[in-house]
Order: structure tokens, then sequence, then C-alpha cells
């Protein structure tokens, strides 16, 4: 994977995420909000978990250390910063998504080929696996919560 690679998808990333928005952005308040029973119970939290997971996923990357605690941390900063009820509007999401591709653009611009190619231990507190983050990653853009 190259530098221009990981640009091209982080590009699409974003459009598809304007897609998203701005279909979002047609639901009434309640809409947005409402629990329609399923492993994320509203529009609103389904956008959330997906700007929770870019933003992670990004702090993973820019991070030197791949520690238990570090993953630990990352997890509780996560769910602290990224909780679905600081975000009562459609705006709110949008806002806190801006600023994490605004990283992500900073990351691109700044990552190397080398960089994208070196190998990432994942760790959480269960499991223990070493793969390559930025294909996994790649993966993810392209096809998480498109269906909306």
């Amino acid at each position: 994977m190259t530098k221009d690679d990981i640009r091209l998808l982080y590009e699409y990333d974003r459009w598809a995420n304007d897609r998203v928005i701005q279909c979002a952005a047609a639901l009434s308040p309640e809409q947005f909000t409402r629990d329609l029973g399923g492993a994320f119970p509203s529009v609103r939290h389904t956008l959330v978990h997906i700007a929770a997971g870019e933003w992670v996923w990004l702090q993973y990357w820019k991070a030197d250390s791949h520690s238990v605690p570090f993953v630990s941390d990352l997890q509780k900063r996560r769910d602290q910063l990224l909780r679905p009820g600081l975000y009562p509007t459609i705006a709110a999401v949008e806002v806190e998504w801006r600023e994490v591709e605004k990283d992500q653009i900073a990351f691109v611009e700044n990552v190397t080929d080398e960089g994208l190619n070196r190998m990432l231990r994942f760790r959480t507190i269960h499991v223990s696996l070493a793969f390559d983050a930025t294909r996994r990653e790649s993966l993810e853009l392209i096809t998480a919560g498109r269906s909306l």
C-alpha cells in the first residue's frame, strides 16, 4: 500500500461519509434518535459508532506504543469522547466527524510509504494478534456502515 493508495481510500471515505450525512440530515430529530432495535439502536448511534471507529484507528496508527494498557486507555477515551448522548443532532455528529477527517487528512499527508507498510501489533484486553493495520482499516473504511 502506498501513500497514494491510502489518500485515495480516505478521499472515498470522506465522499461516502458526506453522502451518509446528507441522507441523515433529511431525518427529523425523532427519526434520528428513534430506537430501531438493532445492535446500534438509532441512526445517531450508528453514525457516532462509525466516527468513533475512524477516530480510534487513527489514534492507534499515530501511537508509538500499542501495549495492552494503551489500548485499554484508548478504548476508555473513545467511550468518553464519543458517546451518542453527546450528539443530539446530525449537525453535532457532523462537527465531530469533520474534526476526525481533518486529523485523518493531516495523518495521510505526513505518512510515508514505509510507515504504511509496517506491521502493527493489534491488542485488546482479550486478544492479541498481528495484522497489517493499513489494509485492515482500508477494508473497514470501504465497508463500515454504508448500508444506511
